[in-house]
């Protein structure tokens, strides 16, 4: 369906970036058990850290990562990024202590930060066509949140047949297949990042976000990350604790949260055709909001909160998809890598505002409604500054 000339080529690296995807979630899971393996009942405290790491990590290294590399292939860096997650996976099993898998993690997530924004900067590139792009950013929307769900269930599959350690020697395979399959796909090769100081080109990609035509995008994350914070921090508690119900019911509850996410990136190219980018952007923001200030009252109940929770994951898809296209229009090419890497440094920065909001404040009273208050006032509050500060119109690609 795609018209580009890169299409091949771009399905090739997707299906890589796709196995990536899953081989991570599944040795997340790994991860769980061997915390719980080094530490028993203390094993929450160890994954806790070790996620912290990870969040931590894709908010400050994608702008030096994209500094460090800017004039670098992009091929060999892809491939050897993914050696080096298989490296750092190959030491796990042998853990015997904590500090031995925070450092194997820190490898590893420093190695992934890397990856995605470098992987991101490449498919405009692949795919000039508007539309062929449009449709890539769904499909890359709709992996992440397959991979949610799926990653699970890989993990359960070999389990069957593996030790918990053993995972990890499944997921190292997956780096390796993704390696190959990178090594035998043709790339472009990038505009050279502009020269400069180090901390001036580090700082490039934040300093391009901060632009007139491009700060909207900040609010437009944040109001994504609250819904999303909401979701993650607190669907276990909702319905395993407020509403009785047993774990196949928190499973469920985030699966229609995948499915609202998925039908707004599935939308989200059709709509591009007939709306600019900044009404579909702040539209999701604001049904992020709107979802939110309704499960103050409607989560309560077990159909309210499969409602809020596909409601959420329907505007933070249409909030945030569109999201690298306008980063494409708006920055020329030898910057792309830069700005994509602040951007995924952004959306991860967002999270860690939502985060201890979602947790803390949702902690102050059993009905939560504390937290979706003050979620849904971040929400509106980002709806507004999204509305105020994105561009209409479709304003000129950005040319220096």
């Amino acid at each position: 369906m795609m018209r580009s000339p890169g299409a091949r080529d771009y399905a090739w690296l997707f299906s890589a970036y796709v196995l990536a995807l899953i081989g991570t979630g599944v040795a997340i899971v790994g991860l769980a058990l061997l915390a719980f393996d080094l530490s028993g009942e203390g094993g929450g405290k160890i994954l806790a850290t070790a996620l912290t790491i990870k969040v931590a990590a894709y908010v400050i290294v994608p702008p030096v990562a994209a500094a460090l590399t800017g004039r670098t292939a992009k091929k060999p860096l892809l491939i050897a990024l993914d050696l080096v997650r298989a490296a750092a996976l190959v030491s796990l099993p042998f853990a015997t202590a904590a500090w031995q898998l925070y450092a194997a993690i820190l490898v590893f997530t420093v190695a992934s930060a890397t990856f995605t924004p470098t992987y991101q900067a490449l498919v405009p590139h692949l795919l000039p066509d508007p539309d062929d792009y449009a449709r890539a950013l769904a499909k890359s929307r709709v992996a992440v949140e397959l991979e949610n769900g799926l990653s699970p269930a890989v993990a359960a599959g070999l389990l069957l047949f593996l030790s918990g350690r053993g995972l990890f020697v499944a997921v190292v395979a997956a780096f390796l297949v993704s390696a190959v399959i990178i090594a035998r796909t043709r790339l472009p090769t990038l505009p050279p990042a502009p020269a400069g100081f180090a901390l001036w080109r580090m700082t490039l990609g934040l300093r391009l976000l901060a632009r007139p035509e491009l700060r909207g995008l900040v609010p437009v994350h944040l109001a994504a990350a609250a819904g999303a914070a909401m979701v993650t921090v607190n669907t276990v508690v909702l319905v395993q604790g407020d509403l009785g119900l047993d774990a196949r019911a928190a499973t469920a509850a985030f699966a229609i949260f995948g499915l609202g996410s998925v039908a707004g990136a599935l939308a989200v190219p059709g709509l591009l055709a007939r709306y600019s980018e900044r009404r579909i952007m702040t539209a999701g923001c604001a049904l992020v909001a709107a979802a939110l200030l309704a499960g103050a009252a409607a989560a309560s109940a077990w159909t309210g909160l499969l409602v809020v929770w596909a409601l959420v994951g329907l505007g933070a898809a249409l909030a945030v998809t569109p999201a690298p296209m306008m980063l494409r229009r708006l920055t020329p090419p030898r910057r792309h890598a830069s700005a994509y890497a602040a951007m995924f440094a952004l959306a991860n920065a967002a999270l860690l505002v939502a985060y201890p909001i979602a947790g803390w404040v949702g902690a102050a009273d059993v009905t939560h409604r504390p937290g979706f208050l003050a979620l849904a006032a971040l929400a509106a509050g980002a709806t507004l500054a999204a509305a105020a500060l994105l561009p209409t119109g479709r304003p000129a690609a950005a040319a220096t």
